[in-house]
C-alpha cells in the first residue's frame, strides 16, 4: 500500500469528482432525451399533432427532467438547496440550455452546409448525422460548463 502511495501522482490531471460529474451529466442528458422523445412521440401519434407543434412542450419536459436530475445528482454539492435557490438555479439553467442550443443549431447548420458542399457524393444521411453530432457534442460541453459554473454555482 505504501508503494502505491509513493508512485501515485499527487495531483490527478482529471479529478475523480469531475469525472463523476461528467458521467452523471451524460446519464441525465440521456434521460432528458428520452423524456423529450416520449412527449414528442406521444403528441404526434396520440393527438396527431405536427412534430413542429409537439417539439416545444417536449423540449420543456426534457429541460425540467434534466434540471431536476442535474440539481439532485450531478451538481448536488454545489446546489444550495431550498425552493428560492431552486428558482434562481432554474432561470440560470434555462438560460444556459438556450445558449447551448443556439450554439448547437449554428454548428449544425454550418457543418451541414460545409459537408454537403465539400462531400457531395456522400449519402444524404451522412452529412446530416455528422452535423448533428458536431452540434450536439459542442452544445453538451457548453451546457455542462454553464451548468457547473453558472446555473448551479455555490451561492
Amino acid at each position: 500500500m505504501a508503494f502505491l502511495a509513493a508512485v501515485a501522482p499527487k495531483k490527478l490531471l482529471f479529478p475523480v469528482a469531475l469525472a463523476r460529474q461528467i458521467g452523471a451529466f451524460a446519464l441525465v442528458g440521456m434521460m432528458g432525451f428520452c423524456a423529450d422523445m416520449a412527449v414528442t412521440l406521444t403528441l404526434t401519434r396520440s393527438l396527431d399533432l405536427s412534430p413542429y407543434w409537439a417539439k416545444p412542450p417536449a423540449i420543456a419536459c426534457g429541460l425540467m427532467v434534466t434540471f431536476l436530475l442535474n440539481r439532485r445528482f450531478t451538481f448536488r454539492a454545489q446546489s444550495g438547496g431550498g425552493l428560492r435557490c431552486g428558482f434562481s438555479e432554474f432561470r440560470r439553467y434555462a438560460l444556459a440550455c438556450a445558449t447551448a442550443q443556439s450554439i448547437n443549431y449554428f454548428v449544425f447548420c454550418t457543418a451541414l452546409l460545409a459537408l454537403e458542399r465539400l462531400l457531395p457524393l456522400l449519402p444524404e444521411s451522412v452529412p446530416l448525422i455528422a452535423a448533428a453530432m458536431a452540434g450536439a457534442g459542442l452544445s453538451a460541453g457548453v451546457t455542462f460548463a454553464m451548468a457547473k459554473y453558472y446555473a448551479f454555482r455555490a451561492s
